[in-house]
């Protein structure tokens, strides 16, 4: 999880930086998936989603984190 949290404090800087970028809320809400924080990964997700990001791309990378093996 130490690989996890240095790309959350990344993910944290570059939204500081530019909170319109919503590739950031996308990898952001990944990385909440993979640290299992579904609250934190479902609201970055609807952020991404309001900022330009496809809903169905979003949840199908989602599905792909939660059901690797």
């Amino acid at each position: 999880t130490g690989q996890l949290e240095s790309a959350l404090q990344d993910l944290d800087r570059a939204i500081e930086l530019d909170p319109g970028l919503a590739i950031s809320y996308y990898n952001r809400a990944l990385v909440y998936v993979l640290l299992g924080k579904d609250s934190e990964a479902r609201q970055d997700g609807q952020r991404a989603v309001v900022l330009g990001i496809d809903a169905s791309t979003l949840k199908e990378a989602i599905t792909q984190l939660e059901t690797r093996p």
